[in-house]
Formats: structure tokens, sequence, C-alpha cells
């Protein structure tokens, strides 16, 4: 993992390409057969997972650590299950609607004001 791996979202991954980030958000859809989740970070993310990965439920908070695609596809190299019943808003930044918030994504980069689990 990289010296300062930014906290990131669906709408800044254009800035990361290539390079290991952190994202926060929800499982939207799961598809096992495809190794592949879908991530709610204030836009849809397309996770790619390691092999023999748990499968992950639609709903459930998730932190992934992973490097960026061409496609903005993120590969992931470690997934943290944060479970259904996260205190989200005041953690991780999601709002009840599944929602990460740009502008705690952006303070907490410019002030490392939210730990990871790692």
């Amino acid at each position: 993992m990289e010296a300062n791996t930014p906290r990131t979202n669906a709408p800044l991954l254009s800035q990361h390409m290539g390079h290991t980030v952190i994202l926060i958000g929800r499982v939207s859809s799961s598809s096992p057969q495809n190794n592949t989740i879908a991530l709610d970070s204030a836009g849809i993310v397309n996770i790619i997972l390691p092999h023999n990965s748990p499968q992950y439920q639609p709903g459930t908070a998730v932190q992934v650590i992973g490097r960026v695609g061409p496609d903005l596809s993120i590969k992931a190299l470690l997934l943290v299950d944060l479970g259904t019943q996260a205190c989200t808003l005041a953690v991780i930044g999601i709002g009840n609607d599944g929602v990460v918030c740009s502008e705690l994504t952006s303070l907490c980069n410019r002030y490392g004001c939210i730990p990871h689990f790692s």
C-alpha cells in the first residue's frame, strides 16, 4: 500500500487511476459468478474481489483498499466488512441512503480526520 493512501469515492476515482485508494460504501449488488460487487460510494463502483472472498450481501457497509483500474473499477487488495448496522454517518460518512459524503471525503484527505480499518 502506498505511503499516503487517499480516501476517495466514485466521483473522485478518475484522479487516482493506477493508484491504491481507500473507498467505503454499501454493497448495492453482488455477482459471485464474476467475483465482483457493485459498491455505492456517491455513485456505483465495480469492485473486483480477491479469489475466495466471502460473499457480501446488499446493504452491507464495506471498506475497500485496492488499485483503481483504467475503467475506474477497483481491484480489491483488502476488504473489511463493516456490517449492516454500523453507525455509518458518524464512523465512515455514509448517510442512511448509502451515499458517501464527498465533502467529508475531501476533509479527511486534507486533515486525516477519520481512521481507516486496515
